[in-house]
């Protein structure tokens, strides 16, 4: 069967689509959180299960991304509200965020604990799977945005 569009054609138009991800794209912050625990032996044992406790510590490592964000409740999560000339600001804080991510990075965003977008706390919304598009190069991911 014959291609539809040329190899010189889909390149030129797959660079295209590489640069407005990337003009658009804004940072957000992929957090994992790794939980450390450190067992302490205790000769101290007794029958009644008298003994100190193991120690758990989280260690958070980030890595911030580029990323394209569309807020699907609202245009954005800061609005104002004129009125009568003064401005009112509208904080949401809880709602629901798409983006779209390079796809080196589906596993990272994948396996994250939470996610900062525009210095808001989200975490991945389980309802949906990572989706992605043409050539396979972006995944797209829905975030639960909340306070």
């Amino acid at each position: 069967m014959a291609n539809l569009i040329s190899a010189e054609l889909k390149s030129s138009m797959l660079s295209a689509i590489d640069n407005i991800a990337e003009t658009f794209a804004r940072n957000i912050t992929i957090i994992q959180e790794v939980a450390n625990v450190e067992v302490i032996d205790n000769d101290n044992y007794n029958f009644f299960s008298d003994k100190k406790d193991s120690n758990i510590t989280y260690t958070a490592n980030s890595t911030v991304i580029l990323a394209r964000i569309k807020y699907l409740d609202k245009a954005e999560s800061y609005t104002q509200l004129v009125f009568a000339g003064q401005g009112v600001p509208l904080n949401q804080n809880y709602g629901i965020i798409r983006i779209k991510v390079k796809d080196e990075y589906t596993d990272l965003v994948a396996g994250s604990t939470k996610i900062l977008v525009d210095d808001q706390e989200c975490q991945l919304d389980l309802n949906y799977t990572p989706q992605t598009f043409i050539d396979k190069n972006y995944s797209v991911f829905y975030l639960v945005r909340h306070k």
